[in-house]
């Protein structure tokens, strides 16, 4: 259970902080251009974010990581980076191609490139968690 915690915190603090790096400064305006007229209308402005639920869900998706890694024995970080890609391509595939059947939020093209975002996000979470919580 230290294990899980420990890998769960670390992924979800690189979670967070990468995100802000990422989708809030590095690709920001990028992403802008992708939203929507529907979605520029229900999207929270920047001050008005709830951080803390920010914090859960990184904290959630850490533990999902975390998971992943400890149930396939990811003990090395070119394994973690790789278990990392594939789960974080398959989570933002999922996710993003749902919604994008379902919802006028963003284009395909922003879809496609959040896969590949979130895809170096979660490999860098599986990293961080491949360097913490190893049982002795």
């Amino acid at each position: 259970m230290k294990n899980f915690t420990l890998k769960t915190i670390t992924g979800g603090l690189t979670h967070f902080f990468g995100g802000w790096l990422l989708y809030g400064m590095l690709f920001e305006s990028f992403f802008d251009q992708q939203c929507s007229e529907s979605c520029k209308s229900v999207c929270r402005p920047e001050g008005e974010m709830l951080m803390e639920y920010m914090a859960l869900a990184s904290l959630i998706y850490g533990g999902l990581v975390a998971y992943v890694s400890i149930a396939k024995n990811v003990m090395d970080w070119k394994n973690a980076a790789i278990t990392g890609a594939i789960l974080g391509a398959l989570f933002s595939g999922a996710s993003g191609f749902m919604s994008y059947s379902m919802m006028d939020l963003t284009s395909l093209t922003g879809v496609i490139s959040d896969i590949c975002v979130n895809a170096v996000l979660t490999a860098a979470m599986a990293i961080a968690a491949s360097f913490v919580g190893k049982e002795a």
